[in-house]
C-alpha cells in the first residue's frame, strides 16, 4: 500500500494556489532521495540555531545553503559511501527503520548540480521550515559516525 500511495501521490498534481514567491529553495536529487537546500540567511540561521549545540557551524563563511534531508538510520550510520550500503540497510529502509535527519552546509549551487527550484512566499517558506523543525528529535544530538560529505 505504501508503494501504491507513493506512486499515486507522485503522479497527481497538487491542488491549490500556484503563487510564486521570492524565497528560492532547491531540491537536490541524490541517487536514492532528495534533499532541501534552504537559503542560509538570518531567518534560517535563527530558526535552526539549535544546531550549533551539536557543533554545526551555521556561520561558516562559505556556507550559502542549509542542506536538510531525512533517511533511514541504518543506512546513514553504516554506509560511508553508496557502495557500502548493505542489503540489511536497504531492507530496513523499505520495511521501516528509525529515521535520522541529514544536515549539511553547501556553498554556491553549481550549474551542473541535479537540482530543481521552488520559489516560495514567506508564508509558505515558514510552513516548510516549521514542518522540517518538527522532524527533529529533542534534544538534537549529532550521530558519532562519518557522513557522506566532509561536514
Amino acid at each position: 500500500m505504501y508503494a501504491a500511495a507513493a506512486l499515486i501521490g507522485g503522479v497527481l498534481p497538487a491542488a491549490g494556489d500556484r503563487t510564486k514567491g521570492d524565497i528560492r529553495i532547491y531540491l537536490v536529487r541524490g541517487p536514492i532521495h532528495y534533499d532541501f537546500l534552504l537559503p542560509l540567511d538570518d531567518r534560517t540561521r535563527g530558526e535552526f540555531a539549535f544546531l550549533k549545540a551539536s557543533g554545526f557551524d551555521l556561520a561558516h563563511p562559505r556556507a550559502e545553503w542549509l542542506v536538510i534531508g531525512w533517511g533511514a538510520r541504518e543506512f546513514y550510520t553504516t554506509a560511508g559511501t553508496y557502495a557500502d550500503v548493505s542489503a540489511r540497510a536497504v531492507w530496513r529502509g523499505l520495511i521501516g527503520d528509525a529515521s535520522v535527519m541529514r544536515v549539511d552546509l553547501a556553498g554556491p549551487v553549481g550549474t551542473d548540480w541535479p537540482v530543481r527550484h521552488l520559489d516560495l512566499t514567506p508564508e509558505r517558506y515558514s510552513r516548510l521550515t516549521r514542518a522540517i523543525l518538527r522532524s527533529f528529535a529533542e534534544p538534537v544530538t549529532a550521530l558519532p559516525v562519518a557522513g557522506f560529505s566532509e561536514t
